[in-house]
């Protein structure tokens, strides 16, 4: 199974461990019966006698009683996890296209035959290109960047909703910020398979936030 979800592995198996020992302690501070005592010496050896011929089988009500309650915590936390039927191959690649909204990208010069084409029209099909051109286990995420880096998609293999988000993203009024949007794309790729940046952009950054952008993977 595939378990598409932001949430860091070590932080799930926290939670779970977390709710695995809330629910032994459920278990063990339940209600029990209250013992009463009575005059009835008759009633009491019978009490005591179907004590005795039932332990066996109390204590198996107790085991299953138990096994119960964590078969129906596992249930709940997977379907939290929102899982996904079969595994991703090993070259799937986890992508994160970066497509450049900033206002330079209004500039009505991205035709390379010299028609009046805004340079973000062009940024959006040759991002539209790249998401026709993953393979059927890739999944994307589209972040616009400009001044601030907004993340516009969840990591997903929709090649039409992916489309359909680009469609969508329209040049702003602010310079963008290269470093701010490289961070926050290392950010959401940490510890997926084979991740990938993708940068869409007109290259209109200063030499200062090139320098900037450099960073370890």
């Amino acid at each position: 199974m595939n378990f598409p979800t932001p949430i860091p592995l070590q932080t799930l198996g926290y939670a779970a461990a977390g709710a695995a020992g809330l629910t032994i302690v459920a278990y063990i501070l339940k209600i029990r019966r209250r013992r009463f005592e009575v005059p009835f010496s008759t009633l009491w050896q019978r009490v005591l006698e179907q004590r005795d011929a039932n332990a066996l089988w109390k204590q198996l009500k107790r085991l299953l009683s138990l096994l119960l309650m964590f078969l129906l915590f596992a249930l709940i936390f997977v379907a939290a996890l929102d899982p996904t039927e079969g595994g991703r191959p090993r070259e799937a690649r986890t992508v994160v296209v970066l497509v450049d909204a900033s206002a330079s990208m209004k500039a009505t010069d991205g035709d390379p035959d010299g028609g009046n084409v805004p340079r973000i029209e062009v940024a959006k099909q040759r991002a539209r290109d790249l998401i026709d051109s993953m393979g059927g286990a890739d999944v994307a995420m589209i972040m616009r960047v400009d001044g601030q880096t907004t993340p516009l998609s969840r990591f997903d293999s929709d090649a039409p909703m992916l489309r359909r988000t680009i469609d969508h993203i329209q040049a702003s009024d602010t310079p963008a910020d290269l470093y701010r949007a490289l961070g926050a794309a290392a950010d959401a790729l940490r510890d997926r398979q084979n991740p990938l940046i993708v940068l869409i952009s007109d290259g209109a950054y200063t030499e200062q936030q090139l320098e900037a952008a450099t960073f370890d993977p």
